[in-house]
């Protein structure tokens, strides 16, 4: 959460008005955190420890109103249960680089979804958004209209 907000902060920046969203995502294996792989061998071996394994995903999220600074953070945990990928499977992965950028070496969305066996809990927070969070933090500053309806948001 603390990284989600540092980065809603430094977006905030060149904004005075509208509210800035910032997201952070790591993967945890016991006990261990799992950021963005620095290369090919080391999403290897994040792969190869999930392989078989649950994990958890945390995605920290906060809201901020550009124009006086206000925020408002969550999180969101997701378990994750990858079933044994054999050596070939990781291999062609990583050759694909589709885990280049990605906490814990993968993209649910894409081909790792192969290697889900299931998940507990929101699926958006292993791509790495917890739309549902993020609804609840934008409730809070009265985003959303009394019909449901939302209110524009002006992309930049």
């Amino acid at each position: 959460m603390l990284i989600s907000r540092r980065k809603a902060q430094a977006a905030a920046t060149h904004f005075s008005s509208g509210l800035v969203l910032g997201a952070d995502t790591v993967v945890c294996f016991n006990r261990r955190v799992l950021g963005q792989p620095k290369n090919a061998d080391d999403a290897g071996k994040y792969l190869r420890m999930l392989s078989g394994n649950t994990h958890q995903v945390f995605s920290g999220i906060t809201v901020l109103n550009a124009a006086d600074g206000a925020s408002y953070s969550s999180f969101s945990c997701t378990s994750v249960r990858f079933r044994r990928l054999s050596e070939k499977q990781i291999s062609s992965y990583i050759e694909g680089k589709e885990w280049s950028g990605k906490a814990g070496a993968y993209a649910i969305q894409g081909e790792a979804a192969l290697f889900v066996e299931g998940i507990v809990g929101s699926f958006y927070n292993v791509m790495g958004l917890p739309v549902e969070e993020l609804y609840r933090l934008l409730s809070r500053y009265d985003y959303f209209s009394s019909d449901g309806k939302y209110f524009p948001i002006r992309r930049v």
